[in-house]
């Protein structure tokens, strides 16, 4: 079992999908946990060794998992890579970021390929409404699990659920306290650098999801991923 991008929260308030899928998978079973971005490679071989078997840490520049390919199920929050070229009508969802000296940045946008129907437009107007009301109140002080009950009550509202957390910090590793979450009845403080990123996913369909990395500050936050979050849509070239 090839399991990419592997983190390691040691946080007991949220673990990660990685984290359930090793304890969970039989000991019989070879893990290989890929990872270009853990920080705490010895503590989580450490931890795989304790929870699943023996574990072997390995630095290496080649890469088994191709680079090239098309993430095409945005219905699901972390859809598999395939070689599937990207189609007329298709919902793209883009997670995507960069290290600068150490630190990382997250950022996601969902594109559209062709005209979006009514009921995506609904779905990404809705999220995108969320996304700029939670983020308001991302400043000093502001209480986290109040902050993400903006969102979870106005989905509830329209029908749908927040099947993740509402964000996470950002630093050295790409997730790192605080999680944005409903559990979470902590405050948020100035200079912490959070993610904001709400979505809808309708299984077998699409799904949407609209992310931004912002700078707490004593206002409003600061924006730090400037891209386009309304409408963009690509043609097809077939």
């Amino acid at each position: 079992v090839i399991l990419d991008e592997v983190h390691y929260m040691n946080d007991e308030q949220r673990g990660t999908v990685w984290e359930e899928s090793i304890i969970y998978c039989p000991t019989n079973i070879q893990i290989i946990a890929l990872s270009a971005t853990v920080q705490n490679s010895r503590q989580l071989t450490d931890w795989i060794n304790t929870v699943h078997s023996k574990t072997e840490l390995v630095y290496t520049d080649f890469r088994p998992v191709p680079l090239r390919f098309f993430y095409y199920d945005s219905s699901k929050p972390h859809a598999m890579p395939t070689e599937r070229a990207i189609q007329p009508i298709d919902i793209i969802t883009i997670d995507m970021g960069c290290k600068v000296n150490g630190y990382c940045s997250d950022m996601t946008r969902t594109i559209f390929v062709g005209e979006p129907t009514v009921d995506q437009k609904r779905i990404y107007e809705l999220v995108l409404k969320n996304q700029e009301c939670s983020l308001k109140e991302m400043k000093d002080g502001s209480n986290i699990k109040d902050i993400t009950k903006i969102v979870t009550s106005d989905f509830e509202l329209n029908g749908h659920r927040l099947v993740h957390a509402l964000g996470h910090g950002v630093g050295l590793d790409i997730h790192e306290p605080p999680f944005i979450r409903e559990a979470n009845d902590n405050t948020l403080k100035e200079k912490m650098v959070i993610t904001n990123e709400p979505g809808i996913y309708i299984p077998g369909n699409f799904g949407v999801r609209i992310e931004d990395t912002l700078l707490v500050t004593k206002e409003e936050p600061e924006v730090l991923t400037k891209s386009e979050k309304n409408y963009v849509f690509l043609k097809c070239m077939t």
